[in-house]
């Protein structure tokens, strides 16, 4: 899926590039038996406006994925951030920048003593370039394939050997020129290793992968919205490798060597030289002038070979080949000191930089800390102050208004005592009066009460004895009254009984006298009735007289029981006016009581009052203790980590002088070896000097030689003719 969402990418991408007006073509790679090694791009090329042949740009949107790595040290890193993910570049610097990143690469394997593998070799990440398919697109977003992609292959491979040819050369020509060879050699021994280079069979795109291989550096400036991040990295790489691949060169023996600029100075003396024949000819030079300069030249080659006798001995191509590799060896570790010395100055002034920023860190956090803690307790103190001038004024106020409370409580009850004093005395008074005259009364109704029992006590006597008296009568006379009219009755019987004995005889004959006796014993009977009558009359009087004096005695005890009850009632008023005035003393005191007991209240809600604020007071003192202890504690801790970020900081300082001081070391030894390069230089422009002077003399020798020769040969000819 990703695949194929990078292939719909890269399409949209060529689309838009060939509605631009650019001939675009969709790539892909094999990558041979590796899939990792699988990669697709655009190529984009548009005819220059000024003719010749366009530039083939190669659009990469993934140049720095096949660059990543999990644990890559500091310096690759480094250059990895510099790497767009975006490349747009001609083909040869895309090759250049894939060596010089797979070269790195190797190094950060290396250093982290890692096996580099197959894959990850730079020219395994080269063959990404190698075109296997591609297809043009059109901007109508149609890909058309193009009719012979396999022969594609080709031309990078050739492309990737002319940029590796023409990197050494740019290496040899940039060592001649630190060594002082002059530019113009330097050019014309360019010239003629191009004049002696074999001839290559011709290949698709090889003139133009030649053109930008040979004018590489031309071509770094045309690039258009290309990453000078890689182009710098691969300037740098290539200056800190040109010393690195001298001895590669000389095994190689590619072209740009010493000995194949010495063979082209030779060819160029040859040259000359048959210029310098040719030109004899054209002049039509006399034999004797040519015996002449014939003998002076061999005069002169006989100083010369008499000068040049005593360097029979001296192999100069070894001394030569000696210096030029102790000139390398010193190159090369002038390169990893400056290399050094660089990682270690950049090295050092990171740490430097940290350390200031780490420094100014705390510095303001120090400083941060410090008005956070000076403000804390600016408003500590200032809440402490408040909060002692508040509980001052509540206190005050508070006792003030308890003060004011306990006196007009105080008031109150000296005043409700005193009123209730007052009524108590008033009521004292009263009650002593009412006393006095409830004594009185008492008094006169103990006289009364003691007169009138005398009276019912007299009356009731006299009436008991009228009563008596009376009674006494009446019963004489019923009994008197019983006596007669039993007399009467005895008498009447008796004399009815002799009547009935006289008149036994005489029934018949006393039977009117009968009926006139039981006449009159009815008369009789009714004057018995009307006696018995007239004694239960007697008797009801009688009694009537005793219901009366009983009914006088009733009333006399109800007249005393009258009087004692009053006595009572009066006995009752004054028991309940004492229980009231005993009630009242009670109330005095239940009130005196209740005002002690809100006295004792008071007193002791004061009292827990005063202990609650200072409870508060002292926790509050506590709690700003324990905040001040607390922010103390934090001065302290953070004093300690100041100390230490001080120690921390000499310590770094410790580190970067003695950074400095070795940096300042190898700049002595790097001083000393260039010392030693410039006199070991000296030496072999001294060297070159004689050998260039040698060389020359030999070359002036031989083209004099070569000039008689030519000269007798002339001569002879014409006499052989003749």
């Amino acid at each position: 899926m990703a695949a194929a969402a990078s292939n719909g990418d890269l399409l949209g991408m060529a689309q838009k590039l060939a509605r631009l007006g650019y001939s675009t073509k969709l790539c892909s790679s094999s990558g041979g038996t590796l899939r990792s090694l699988k990669h697709s791009f655009l190529t984009a090329s548009r005819p220059s406006a000024f003719g010749g042949e366009p530039t083939v740009w190669v659009v990469d949107p993934a140049f720095s994925q096949a660059f990543q790595v999990l644990a890559p040290t500091p310096r690759y890193a480094f250059i990895l951030s510099e790497v767009p993910a975006l490349l747009v570049a001609p083909l040869p610097r895309v090759l250049r920048a894939v060596l010089l990143l797979g070269a790195e690469l190797a190094r950060c394997f290396e250093v982290k003593d890692l096996p580099l593998p197959p894959w990850r070799h730079a020219d395994a990440l080269a063959t990404r370039y190698d075109t296997a398919t591609a297809a043009e697109v059109r901007p109508d977003g149609v890909a058309v394939p193009s009719p012979s992609p396999a022969t594609a292959a080709a031309p990078g491979a050739a492309a990737r050997k002319q940029q590796r040819e023409a990197e050494q050369r740019e290496r040899v020509q940039l060592r001649l020129l630190k060594l002082g060879v002059p530019a113009s050699a330097i050019a014309a021994a360019a010239a003629g290793a191009e004049l002696s280079e074999p001839p290559s069979p011709p290949t698709p795109g090889a003139d133009a992968s030649r053109q930008p291989a040979a004018s590489s550096r031309s071509s770094l400036d045309e690039a258009v919205d290309s990453p000078r991040s890689v182009v710098q990295a691969a300037e740098q790489g290539a200056l800190s490798r040109a010393f690195a691949c001298g001895a590669a060169c000389h095994e190689r023996g590619g072209y740009g060597t010493p000995d194949h600029l010495r063979l082209s100075r030779l060819d160029r003396l040859i040259g000359e030289l048959g210029q310098h024949q040719l030109s004899l000819r054209q002049q039509g030079t006399s034999v004797t002038e040519l015996d002449e300069r014939v003998k002076a030249i061999d005069r002169k080659l006989v100083e010369e070979l008499q000068a040049l006798w005593p360097l029979r001995g001296v192999d100069v191509q070894g001394e030569l080949t000696a210096a030029r590799s102790t000139i390398e060896q010193l190159g090369k570790q002038m390169a990893l000191l400056q290399r050094d010395q660089e990682e270690a100055r950049i090295q050092s002034e990171k740490r430097l930089q940290q350390v200031e920023g780490r420094q100014a860190e705390v510095e303001r956090q120090l400083a941060a800390l410090a008005a956070a803690q000076a403000a804390a307790a600016a408003e500590a103190a200032a809440a402490l102050e408040d909060l002692r001038q508040g509980t001052k004024a509540m206190l005050s106020e508070v006792i003030g208004r308890i003060a004011d409370q306990f006196d007009a409580l105080q008031a109150a009850l000296d005043e409700a005592i005193g009123c209730r004093q007052a009524e108590a005395e008033e009521r004292s008074a009263a009650a002593a009066l009412v006393q006095q005259s409830l004594e009185a009364q008492r008094q006169w109704m103990e006289e009364r009460a003691a007169a009138l029992e005398a009276w019912l006590e007299a009356g009731l006597e006299a009436g008991q004895a009228a009563a008596a008296v009376t009674a006494e009568q009446q019963a004489q006379r019923v009994e008197d009254a019983a006596a007669a009219a039993e007399a009467r009755a005895a008498e009447a019987a008796a004399e009815v009984r002799a009547e009935v004995q006289a008149v036994v005889g005489q029934l018949a004959e006393q039977q009117a006298a009968q009926q006139t006796a039981s006449h009159q014993l009815e008369q009789q009977g009714q004057q018995l009735v009307s006696l018995a009558d007239a004694l239960e009359q007697q008797r009801a009087a009688a009694d009537a007289a005793a219901g009366q004096q009983a009914a006088a005695i009733q009333q006399a005890s109800e007249q005393a029981g009258a009087a004692q009850q009053a006595a009572e009632e009066q006995a009752a008023a004054v028991a309940a006016l004492q229980q009231r005035v005993e009630g009242i003393a009670g109330h005095q005191a239940t009130a005196a009581e209740a005002a002690s007991q809100t006295e004792a209240l008071l007193r002791q809600a004061l009292t827990v009052w005063q202990q609650g604020v200072e409870e508060q007071w002292a926790a509050l003192e506590a709690r700003l203790g324990g905040q001040l202890a607390a922010a103390q504690q934090a001065q302290q801790v953070t004093a300690a980590k100041f100390d230490e970020y001080k120690g921390y900081v000499k310590r770094l300082r410790r580190e970067v002088a003695e950074a400095r001081a070795q940096q300042e070391a190898a700049g002595a030894h790097i001083a000393a070896v260039r010392s030693e390069f410039d006199s070991t230089h000296q030496k072999m422009g001294r060297v070159h000097a004689e050998a260039a002077a040698l060389g020359g003399a030999l070359l002036e020798a031989t083209a004099a030689a070569a000039a008689a020769g030519s000269a007798v040969r002339q001569i002879v000819r014409p006499g052989a003719a003749a």
